[in-house]
């Protein structure tokens, strides 16, 4: 198959840092190459897939929300005017808004929960072309929370799982790992670190429109026993999961799927959290993790994490969250699109 990979423009593919969906969407795409697909990712310029590149911006650009639908538009306009099978929509606000303009076949991933703007948008479309847009989810919770979208499949998201390191032995502290946002619930973890009497290191991207919430909930509790270890390259966020006791990632929203606690996994790092959202489909209870509540209950579980294999939590990723897997999946679902089958 012809397929278009369109990636985000917020961070070069794969990224350098924080950028999850840009690297599953390289992920995906070298997977598909490998199995004799015909891929061409639309990312920015400074991209290194090792395939066919197309952009519109050489650097990813500062923030803007006019940027994306830029981005989105060179996208489509460059899928239109070459011959695809399918083109695959990683950007999944103005990418969903515009995919119905794509003639060719087209699935978007839906990776994230969307917000009001979004809704709003969308069903200013009209009923017909929100039918008509063919969405992919994350997780099967994501299809409950969100009935209006045409699903036309369910894929987790993979990683490369021999690209984590593994260990068994670990060090005397248990990590946060994700952005500084009150849904991740960083002040739950430093809650139930605490009552643990573990030290937590905290470790993320922090943007400026949320610094008041770090001010106020996350700087007065650093010390000795809670570290800010700040943002985290893709080589030192590996480093932080595998030597971490547990990751611990309280999350407070539906997290649509999770892919941190993937990696922890990969790692041989079992995972404390909630059982809400996707969580349930990606840490498997009592084996790689624990799924509490509160913090409370958190706290006691941290405490029990040392009963849980390391080993475990690698076979698991390797064996449901592989990268292969993932585009296997991909894979099928576009030949049943093809066939009129999904």
């Amino acid at each position: 198959m012809r397929i278009l990979q369109i990636s985000s423009c917020w961070a070069r593919t794969p990224p350098d840092g924080f950028g999850p969906a840009e690297e599953v969407t390289y992920d995906l795409s070298v997977e598909l190459a490998a199995a004799g697909h015909d891929v061409t990712v639309f990312a920015t310029g400074d991209s290194a897939v090792g395939l066919p590149l197309a952009f519109h911006f050489p650097t990813p650009p500062a923030y803007s929300p006019t940027n994306p639908r830029t981005h989105v538009e060179a996208a489509i306009e460059y899928a239109n005017s070459h011959k695809f099978d399918i083109v695959h929509n990683n950007e999944s606000k103005y990418g969903a808004l515009l995919a119905h303009t794509i003639r060719w076949p087209t699935v978007t991933r839906a990776n994230w929960l969307f917000d009001a703007d979004f809704t709003e948008q969308f069903h200013r479309l009209g009923e017909r072309v929100m039918r008509a847009t063919k969405f992919v989810a994350i997780s099967h919770r994501m299809r409950t929370l969100l009935p209006e979208l045409s699903f036309v499949g369910t894929v987790h998201n993979g990683i490369d799982v021999e690209g984590f390191p593994y260990g068994a032995d670990k060090q005397d502290y248990v990590l946060f790992l994700g952005r500084i946002i009150p849904e991740k619930g960083v002040d739950l973890a430093i809650e139930a670190a605490r009552i643990a009497r573990v030290p937590l290191v905290i470790a993320g991207q922090l943007l400026d429109r949320h610094q008041e919430f770090f001010e106020r909930k996350v700087a007065p509790a650093l010390g000795d026993d809670v570290v800010w270890y700040g943002p985290a390259s893709r080589s030192q966020a590996k480093q932080l999961l595998r030597h971490a006791r547990a990751l611990l990632m309280p999350y407070r929203w539906e997290e649509p799927f999770g892919k941190v606690l993937v990696e922890a996994q990969a790692c041989g790092t079992p995972v404390v959290s909630v059982p809400s959202g996707a969580v349930p489909e990606v840490v498997a209870n009592g084996v790689t993790g624990w799924l509490r509540a509160t913090p409370e209950e958190m706290a006691v579980a941290l405490r029990q994490v040392g009963r849980l294999s390391s080993l475990a939590c690698r076979e698991w990723a390797q064996t449901r969250f592989s990268r292969a897997r993932m585009a296997a999946d991909y894979a099928r679902l576009y030949a049943e699109l093809l066939a009129g089958d999904a």
